[in-house]
C-alpha cells in the first residue's frame, strides 16, 4: 500500500476529498515508508520515530504522536493539543492537560483513547491510570 500511495499523483488523493496539502503529506509519508528510510511498527524507539515525523512537512507533534499511538503501539504517546481532549477535560489550558498526563505516565495513550471515547466532560481526578 505504501508503494501505491507514494507513486500517487496529488491530484489522485485531492480526488478522495482530501486538500493538496495533506495528500502531498502522504504522498511524502509513504514515499518514506516505501523507500525504508522511514520505519513505522512496533518496538522502534518512539522519540526518534517522532523526531522525525516532525520533518516531514506536514506532519506536527500532534500527528506524530497519533502516529506513535497507532502504528508504533507506544502506550506513552500523548497528541497533548487535541481539542477533544481538552474540551472533555473541561476546556483547562494546554498547560494544565501536560501537567494532568504526567501523572498517567507510562499510559498516556490509554488516558487519551479513554477521553476520546467518552465525549463528556470528564472529571479531572477521575482520570488516573496506574501501572
Amino acid at each position: 500500500m505504501p508503494d501505491q500511495i507514494a507513486s500517487a499523483s496529488i491530484d489522485s488523493i485531492a480526488k478522495l476529498g482530501i486538500i493538496s496539502a495533506r495528500a502531498r503529506c502522504l504522498i511524502t509519508l509513504s514515499q518514506g515508508v516505501a523507500s525504508g528510510a522511514l520505519e513505522l511498527r512496533p518496538g522502534l524507539n518512539p522519540e526518534k520515530t517522532i523526531d522525525r515525523l516532525v520533518e516531514l512537512p506536514g506532519i506536527g507533534p500532534w500527528t506524530a504522536h497519533y502516529i506513535a499511538m497507532r502504528a508504533l503501539h507506544w502506550p506513552d504517546a500523548f497528541p497533548r493539543d487535541d481539542i477533544a481532549v481538552r474540551n472533555n477535560l473541561g476546556k483547562i489550558s494546554w498547560k494544565q492537560i501536560e501537567a494532568i498526563s504526567e501523572s498517567w505516565r507510562p499510559r498516556r495513550s490509554y488516558a487519551v483513547l479513554h477521553i476520546w471515547k467518552n465525549p463528556q466532560t470528564i472529571e479531572i481526578e477521575h482520570v488516573s491510570f496506574e501501572v
